[in-house]
């Protein structure tokens, strides 16, 4: 599951995810995201959960191409959870040249936004 946390007027959209995500959940992320690219033209991605997801394979195909379609309006993606697995998903950054990945522990959530501000 997939929740879009709305935050006005910056350009990080926040998501926080839990269980297994699923192709309907893009029907949440990709508006907001569509929203914050016109808004904002460059966007900082927050990604807040406790452990590593479980995907559908459409929710696989969804991200993929929403990634591909965007990462030239993304800059920065913090992962902030305290899953050990979570710090291999930074490796991701070398599928997208100029996205920055980093990750963080819940306790470290401003430093996170504090990175993506910066």
């Amino acid at each position: 599951m997939v929740r879009v946390i709305n935050n006005q007027g910056v350009p990080v959209l926040e998501l926080e995810i839990s269980e297994k995500i699923r192709k309907e959940d893009y029907e949440k992320i990709r508006p907001a995201l569509e929203d914050k690219v016109d808004k904002f033209g460059e966007v900082n991605i927050l990604i807040r959960m406790q452990e590593f997801p479980n995907f559908t394979l459409g929710a696989l195909l969804e991200d993929l191409k929403l990634a591909v379609k965007n990462y030239s309006h993304m800059s920065k993606v913090a992962i902030v959870g305290n899953d050990d697995k979570l710090k291999h998903t930074t490796k991701l950054d070398k599928v997208f040249p100029g996205v920055e990945m980093k990750t963080f522990e819940n306790r470290e959530l401003d430093d996170a936004w504090h990175w993506l501000k910066t």
